[in-house]
């Protein structure tokens, strides 16, 4: 989100460090966010409880999504690859969707009671806070000029172009045939 410029201060989180082409920049800042965050649970452990639930929540929502767009809109175009389950495959999906939908929900609840100010889940307070600050920055600067993500097939260094293939490319790429290999009892 730095290199398409959305971040406050991305000219400074996007530098790319030439000798081993990683951005330097932000991997030294994701430390130093995460080392704070780490130091946290030393001040409070319902503050840390509450950071650990947001990130256990963002990774079930990051599984959540494609599996769900996978079993929906892409039922039909989805090239499947070399392991799938097939026809088990939707039925699968559709259990992990209930299954990360609903555990998502008890990220949101206290772990003990009675609930305290000293044992209260914070997240939905923090996720809250975070989206309110998000749509401000969003209709006070950014709805005004972020267009989208910057193409990644150019590269920033060399800007010699990889060899992945985006839809604004005029050719294709073939996906390959799936190999399908059938067991044979011995």
């Amino acid at each position: 989100m730095a290199r398409d410029g959305i971040f406050p201060f991305s000219k400074y989180l996007c530098w790319i460090f030439k000798t081993t082409k990683i951005p330097l920049a932000s991997v030294v800042f994701v430390f130093i966010i995460d080392s704070l965050l780490l130091l946290l649970q030393f001040v409070s452990t319902t503050a840390f409880n509450a950071i650990i639930a947001i990130a256990a929540l963002g990774f079930q929502i990051s599984y959540l999504m494609p599996i769900l767009f996978r079993c929906t809109t892409a039922r039909h175009t989805f090239h499947l690859g070399e392991f799938n389950l097939g026809k088990f495959s939707i039925p699968n999906a559709i259990i992990s969707c209930v299954w990360l939908f609903m555990t998502s929900i008890f990220k949101f609840f206290p772990v003990d009671y009675p609930v305290t100010k000293t044992n209260m889940n914070y997240t939905i307070v923090i996720i809250s806070g975070v989206a309110l600050i998000a749509l401000f920055y969003w209709i006070v600067s950014a709805g005004r000029w972020f267009v989208g993500p910057k193409r990644v097939d150019i590269d920033p260094v060399s800007s010699a172009t990889s060899e992945y293939n985006t839809a604004e490319d005029s050719k294709t790429t073939p996906v390959p045939e799936v190999l399908v290999m059938t067991v044979s009892s011995v």
